[in-house]
């Protein structure tokens, strides 16, 4: 099995201009942050949206790589080795739970969510603002550009738009949101956006707490995408 950079510059292919911009390598003095890209938070968000959607568009049955969120409770449950509470401890209501209660609530939301069923799509996997940047060319139009795709696979949509509902108004604006749904073309479950918020939540401190990078599945000879 290669490596996930690999596989997806393959399926994306010509199926769109705007994702082969997304994987492809630009140089660095063409790279912004989002947050201080040149351009307004509506069009961060537009870009982000419209990237992601053609991602997700892509076929799922042809991408080899488990991002699912059952994968991702596994990891977690090796990780966990006893009842400590987060740190640091998460907002209202979830701050009163202990680590090992809020995994088992995030399978109960996933179970009794009306979207339980929804196929899985290819999804980044990672979409803290680190994991993205904004390329801006001299005389071109920009373009997202997905830089870390260490955990793209198979998964639930939500994933992804919980880590853009987590991180992108804090980060770029609220108005980024709002043009990243208008370009995604398709609003979230909400249920499963706060079990999938939750989720994300809890990889990210587990993963600093334990030094290990969950949700990371490679083969033994992957090369890094």
């Amino acid at each position: 099995m290669g490596s996930r950079r690999a596989w997806l510059t393959e399926a994306v292919g010509a199926r769109s201009p705007d994702l082969a911009a997304a994987v492809g390598a630009w140089p660095s003095e063409h790279l912004r942050q989002p947050s201080v890209a040149t351009l307004g938070a509506r069009d961060v968000g537009l870009l982000l949206g419209s990237a992601l959607a053609e991602l997700h568009a892509l076929p799922v049955d042809e991408c080899p790589f488990d991002a699912s969120a059952d994968a991702a409770l596994s990891e977690l449950r090796e990780v966990v080795v006893d009842d400590r509470p987060t740190e640091p401890p998460l907002p209202e209501p979830y701050c009163r739970y202990s680590t090992v209660e809020l995994i088992s609530l995030v399978e109960g939301q996933l179970q009794l969510s009306p979207g339980a069923e929804e196929p899985p799509v290819v999804v980044h996997g990672d979409l803290r603002p680190g994991n993205w940047k904004i390329a801006e060319p001299p005389q071109q139009a920009a373009s997202v550009v997905f830089q870390t795709l260490d955990r793209l696979g198979r998964a639930d949509r939500h994933l992804d738009l919980a880590v853009v509902h987590r991180h992108l108004p804090g980060v770029v604006g609220a108005e980024a949101l709002f043009a990243f749904y208008e370009a995604y073309g398709r609003e979230p479950d909400l249920i499963r956006l706060d079990a999938y918020v939750l989720l994300t939540t809890l990889t990210e401190q587990l993963r600093s707490r334990s030094g290990r990078r969950l949700t990371e599945r490679r083969e033994p000879n992957e090369l890094t995408g």
